[in-house]
């Protein structure tokens, strides 16, 4: 017959384990306070989710919603914002604060330069400057480029890049081989 377990007994005796190595006593039981670190090494596989779903608190949505159309809980999601520094909370809301670097390709002065800019207003600006861009070559109607006009971005290193306005420029841009924007678009952080 098994022998029967005393988990009053283990328990103690984890935590006695615990405080004699340094720990403090929720760390000890296994349930550290928020700040606390962990005595256990955390599983650090990446989840696609919880980026998409701040993307969409980028464009917009609640925490909560977001969380929902992703399928990842509001909890996990804004402990993931917290702890790697991506929105803060003011008031009731999440402000997305995401200032990771960010490679994305940007036409400026003539040709395609592939640029490492820092956050995500910068890249959903360049993205808009891509579609409009390419709705110009598309239909040849120069109004597509008027919003662009004097607005540029910045790289990592603080260097400005004027937007690329001029409609021969971009028709000779177009024509080039280069890869589509989402391929070379990439979040450059370790993460």
């Amino acid at each position: 017959m098994p022998r029967k377990r005393n988990y009053r007994d283990e328990y103690q005796r984890r935590i006695t384990s615990g405080l004699a190595r340094g720990l403090s006593r929720s760390q000890a039981r296994g349930h550290p306070k928020p700040g606390e670190p962990s005595i256990r090494p955390k599983k650090s596989e990446p989840d696609s989710r919880l980026d998409d779903a701040l993307l969409s608190m980028n464009r917009g949505l609640s925490l909560t919603s977001a969380a929902r159309s992703h399928h990842v809980s509001a909890n996990r999601l804004s402990r993931h914002l917290s702890e790697k520094g991506l929105a803060e909370l003011k008031g009731r809301r999440w402000i997305p604060t995401d200032s990771r670097p960010r490679q994305i390709q940007v036409m400026t002065k003539g040709e395609m330069k592939v640029l490492t800019i820092v956050g995500f207003q910068q890249a959903s600006l360049i993205g808009e400057h891509h579609y409009a861009a390419g709705r110009f070559v598309r239909t040849n109607d120069i109004e597509w480029l008027s919003p662009f006009e004097g607005r540029f971005v910045r790289d990592i290193n603080g260097r400005k890049y004027p937007l690329e306005t001029d409609p021969n420029a971009i028709h000779r841009i177009a024509s080039m081989d280069d890869p589509p924007f989402h391929e070379i678009y990439e979040i450059t952080s370790n993460d």
